[in-house]
């Protein structure tokens, strides 16, 4: 087995681009909706198939996914590609948003519905020191504050009412 830091691990020197592997979706109100599926399904399905080399996806949390990943139809095809091949899908942090989000089109119910998920409660996304941080550099200078959506809400509502949520509380997360 070769490590992932492994400078002869090719898979570094390469990265895949999601873009290349899925198209944008189009609007459920676009004109000729279903011509323009035509071009997305096909695409998703082949870079589906690539999936089977991988042994698991790890999506990686801090702040960041919320803003840029939870909503991603990118993503969310990778997940789904994932558990197509009955791989191994996690998520830490606020990274599991993307669980959350990921959703059946038919039915619009969340990949979590149902079941057992843990995340940090409500309290501490508020707490001063934790949640969104600043964060500087010469390139950015950006400070959001708390989440815009406290991250036991959504699990709660991605879960459904019968599922069961850890919400860790604030003392057990310092």
């Amino acid at each position: 087995m070769q490590a992932i830091d492994d400078p002869a691990n090719p898979r570094l020197n390469d990265p895949i681009n999601l873009s290349t592997w899925f198209p944008m979706q189009p609007y459920w109100s676009a004109p000729e909706v279903l011509r323009r599926w035509g071009g997305p399904l096909p695409r998703r399905g082949a870079a589906q198939e690539q999936i089977q080399q991988y042994d698991a996806l790890l999506i990686v949390g801090g702040s960041g996914p919320l803003v840029d990943l939870a909503n991603n139809h990118r993503v969310h095809d990778l997940i789904f590609g994932f558990l197509r091949y009955g791989k191994p899908v996690a998520a830490e942090c606020y990274a599991v948003t993307c669980l959350a989000f990921a959703r059946d089109l038919n039915d619009r119910k969340s990949i979590i519905w149902g079941k057992r998920v843990t995340g940090h409660c409500k309290e501490y996304d508020y707490l001063d020191g934790t949640g969104f941080m600043r964060a500087c550099n010469q390139f950015l200078d950006f400070n959001m504050g708390p989440p815009p959506y406290p991250l036991e809400y959504i699990l709660r509502d991605a879960t459904g009412p019968t599922a069961l949520i850890s919400a860790m509380s604030a003392e057990r997360l310092r």
